[in-house]
């Protein structure tokens, strides 16, 4: 993990069109810009664009594979919660770990950065 604390993206400022911090960026912001903000309708919407395949894999998957897939959505490259380095993801180039006191990070999620999400 890209910290001893990492805290799930708290401690990465995000600046642009979700302004706060990665996790809340990911938690609201992000998912009401691209998707809205009624429930029910992302609900039905993206129930709808699973393909019977897709419904089955999740149906037949475990908690352990959510959480694999999960970490492997946010530690990817353009999510930006870490950065590679020589194949090991950490929290800014040169630093692995954010430890107290040090500065936090910051990152943009410019329209790019929206829509590929």
């Amino acid at each position: 993990m890209p910290s001893k604390d990492d805290r799930g993206g708290i401690d990465i400022d995000t600046f642009g069109a979700c302004e706060g911090n990665l996790q809340a960026a990911w938690d609201g912001c992000l998912i009401e810009r691209t998707l809205g903000h009624d429930v029910s309708s992302i609900t039905e919407m993206l129930s709808n664009e699973l393909t019977p395949s897709q419904r089955a894999e999740r149906t037949n998957s475990s908690p352990v594979d959510w959480a694999n897939e999960s970490l492997t959505i946010a530690t990817s490259s353009p999510v930006g919660y870490c950065v590679h380095a020589d194949g090991i993801c950490t929290y800014d180039t040169g630093n692995p770990s954010l430890d107290l006191g040090e500065s936090i990070r910051s990152i943009c999620l410019d329209g790019n950065y929206v829509e590929a999400t």
